[in-house]
């Protein structure tokens, strides 16, 4: 978990870890030099829970930094994700492992929209996405593939990490991921609640789109037309959300 001035909501975003109905988990939290109070409380979270394990930045360096700080000293089966703002449901956990055990590598699930108040908007995301997520699937974004569902086997991470890019570092982290195991597998069943909070970078639609360009031309170096191609797909599946 990346936290930068999250102190509005960071507390709910952990409890929701807390309340996992599979307790054996480790929440490592990497801010990026807040500065309203949110370091001081999770300390005070950490301080009560053992499975808190919280570093605090000198200086901000972006969410893919503190992503990769966090990546660099989990140590257990798989990882997951989640951001300072969103939910994770009760049994989002034990039934993504169980779904894993079975030789998945990488897998994401259907989320559900709440405003800033916390407030269901009605929207879901991905429920009627591809069961399977192949590389080419994922440049055409066929799927969301949100943050907070994903879990990936550890050893299948390895030492890849998130690009130092202000927007899109996710995304960018499953198409290197795509390109090292087969495909991403999608649950059927909403694991957790997205929080969409006016003002947020990745509320930006227009920044958005600029910096999915970025990754098809510098990160991934596809060619201009095949970048094209491709655009095409995301703004087509970004109008159309499933």
């Amino acid at each position: 978990m990346p936290t930068f001035n999250s102190l509005r909501f960071v507390e709910e975003s952990i409890r929701s870890v807390q309340n996992q109905t599979m307790e054996n988990w480790e929440l490592l939290i990497c801010d990026d030099a807040s500065t309203d109070g949110t370091q001081s409380k999770l300390a005070s979270l950490a301080a009560s829970d053992e499975r808190i394990n919280v570093v605090c930045s000198a200086q901000n360096q972006g969410a893919a930094y503190a992503r990769n700080n966090a990546l660099d000293r989990a140590r257990g089966q798989y990882i997951a994700f989640l951001d300072s703002d969103d939910l994770w449901f009760p049994e989002k956990l034990e039934l993504q492992k169980q779904f894993m055990d079975s030789g998945i590598d990488f897998s994401f699930a259907p989320y559900e929209i709440i405003d800033e108040e916390g407030t269901p908007t009605g929207q879901r995301v991905d429920c009627r996405a591809p069961e399977d997520v192949s590389y080419l699937d994922m440049l055409k974004k066929q799927a969301t593939m949100g943050c907070l569902t994903v879990a990936v086997r550890r050893t299948a991470i390895g030492s890849t990490r998130m690009p130092a890019i202000r927007q899109g570092q996710d995304y960018a982290l499953w198409l290197k991921l795509l390109q090292q195991v087969p495909k991403a597998y999608r649950m059927d069943r909403v694991l957790a609640r997205y929080r969409v909070v006016s003002g947020s970078i990745s509320s930006n639609k227009l920044r958005k789109a600029s910096r999915q360009w970025q990754i098809y031309r510098d990160l991934e170096q596809l060619p201009l037309l095949n970048s094209a191609y491709y655009f095409v797909y995301y703004v087509r599946n970004a109008l159309f959300r499933r």
